[in-house]
């Protein structure tokens, strides 16, 4: 059990056409004359079983509000139903919440003509000092323990699809256009599958703990280090309330705004009590049944019988009970005597043979597990087990790999929560597990790094498979620029340059001397020999020093 004391702030919307929201807090919530003033409560409370939740509706604003009422009145009923059981079940819970709010939309959107309405909700329930999340759409959860935020959900929105997915950060996730566009929703029909929320259970609570709820406009509104900053004073939930309500407001948020904070005060360790007993506090436990009380009170009232029955287990005691009986006027008949008599005879001797039995066995467990030991010493020494280098002992690792369930999942370097982040894990990713506890498994990363992750975030399947990738909005292929190419030259170019050389050298051959002409030869031959090698298709000929023909 957990002594908690809350606080919850509903604001109305300053603009049309933004979600709407209303709020459940232990049974409260706001009223249709209620929707043009701000909604406040508080709250302390020692109940075995706490429940808050914000429900958020994305369609026209009348519709939007009014199926907000219906909804709620449902979830009312739910609730009312789980806690009178002593003992709350979960999954009977949650599946009951989904199913009934579910058909619930579906049948307020078909009674308005087909109307699109979704709706998104987180709920929380505190049983004893468990902590239990199941969201639904993009509304938070976040955990303030000892100087650190902690996420406890995931939005269902396309835009963090493309989170996942890598295609944009986790910063322009709030303001992606398609942030408000859900994945999963209340009032989904069975043609577009089924409603499937992200439920996080078994978390255990500890002192001091403050659980916030917030709605559509403080969760993409409100920076994470504003966020912080207000977790961290040591103010009541009301004020911390006020002042998340404010900061969103003063960022930009017009609608859904709204937020539930719930502090832990202590946690409660009940101890059975015999009835009758005091307690730690000066009470008296009550009893457990009210057959109890009755035998209780009569014993109280009748030492007599008191003793009788105190004293009727061993045949000391039925002397007693005979002596009291006598004086009481209701003496007790001499074979009734002898037959409690040979009823604590045969009890004394089936218990002296159970005992014989019971040392019979023992000691042959014993000689047994000492023959095992003997004949398998030999097996068990080192020098007869075998050495391979490289090898992992089995023992050591469970060498099982797992799957982390969604993103963001942190890896702690103690099995702590308040030790030092190591990395953070996506959705899918693959982790070595080398030790697990209800609380906190061991893993190694797939870097090298080795720490501790929750061990409700793993799983042994990757919850990946069969995820539907979205479709782009655009032809993701680049446009190819156009490039100017400066077309090579053609073979008869290079045949017209080779005879304006030609020409130029038979020119200068006729107008030089004889020295000169055996330089213009020389000439002549060079230009050839490189116009043959560049073109390769005209064959020169030389008929005389200074004259040169081209054969085609």
């Amino acid at each position: 059990m957990s002594s908690t004391i809350s606080s919850v702030i509903c604001e109305t919307n300053k603009v049309l056409g933004l979600p709407q929201e209303n709020v459940f807090f232990h049974s409260l919530y706001r009223l249709p004359g209620e929707y043009s003033n701000t909604f406040v409560r508080s709250a302390k409370s020692t109940s075995p079983i706490q429940i808050a939740a914000i429900f958020s509706a994305q369609g026209s604003d009348n519709i939007a509000a009014s199926s907000l009422q219906q909804v709620i009145n449902a979830f009312s009923g739910i609730v009312k139903q789980s806690q009178s059981r002593a003992v709350i079940d979960y999954e009977t819970f949650s599946t009951q919440v989904v199913d009934v709010l579910n058909g619930l939309v579906c049948n307020i959107s078909i009674s308005n003509n087909g109307a699109p309405l979704r709706l998104s909700c987180t709920i929380m329930l505190i049983e004893g000092d468990i902590l239990r999340i199941m969201s639904i759409g993009n509304t938070r959860a976040y955990l303030f323990r000892k100087g650190k935020v902690i996420s406890l959900t995931e939005d269902q929105t396309v835009a963090h699809r493309y989170v996942q997915l890598g295609a944009i950060t986790r910063e322009a996730e709030n303001t992606h256009p398609e942030r408000n566009v859900l994945t999963q929703y209340l009032g989904r029909f069975p043609q577009d599958g089924p409603v499937v929320p992200e439920k996080k259970v078994h978390f255990k609570l500890q002192e001091n703990d403050e659980i916030m709820l917030f709605g559509v406009g403080i969760a993409q509104y409100l920076q994470p280090s504003v966020l912080g900053f207000i977790s961290t004073k040591p103010t009541m939930p009301e004020t911390k309330a006020s002042e998340f309500i404010s900061a969103a407001i003063q960022s930009g948020a017009k609608g859904g705004i709204s937020a539930v904070v719930f502090k832990v005060e202590s946690v409660l360790v009940i101890q059975p009590q015999i009835p009758g007993q005091p307690l730690s506090n000066g009470a008296v436990a009550p009893a457990a049944t009210s057959a109890a009380v009755s035998s209780y009170s009569q014993l109280s009232q009748n030492p007599q019988s008191s003793a009788a029955l105190s004293n009727s287990s061993s045949a000391e005691g039925v002397q007693v009970g005979e002596d009291n009986n006598s004086s009481t006027g209701n003496p007790m008949d001499n074979e009734e005597i002898e037959h409690n008599q040979k009823n604590a005879k045969i009890k004394k001797v089936l218990i002296e043979i159970l005992i014989a039995m019971g040392i019979f066995v023992c000691c042959f467990f014993i000689g047994y597990g000492i023959m095992f030991v003997m004949m398998n010493y030999g097996n068990w020494t080192d020098s007869k087990k075998p050495v391979i280098t490289g090898t992992v002992d089995m023992d050591e690792s469970l060498n099982l790999v797992m799957y982390s369930l969604s993103d963001h999942i942190a890896v702690f370097a103690e099995e702590s929560l308040e030790s030092a982040i190591l990395q953070e894990l996506s959705k899918g990713e693959a982790v070595t597990l080398i030790s697990s506890n209800d609380s906190f498994s061991k893993v190694i990363t797939g870097t090298g790094n080795t720490g501790y992750v929750m061990t409700a975030m793993l799983s042994e399947s990757d919850p990946t498979i069969g995820d539907s990738i979205p479709d782009m909005t655009a032809d993701p292929t680049p446009i190819p620029e156009y490039i100017e190419i400066t077309p090579s030259p053609t073979p008869e170019a290079t045949v017209s340059s080779s005879e304006e050389t030609d020409a130029t050298t038979e020119s200068s051959a006729e107008t030089s001397s004889e020295p000169s002409e055996t330089t213009a030869e020389t000439t002549t031959e060079t230009t050839t020999t490189t116009t043959t090698e560049t073109t390769a298709a005209p064959t020169i000929e030389t008929t005389t020093a200074s004259e040169t023909t081209i054969a085609p």
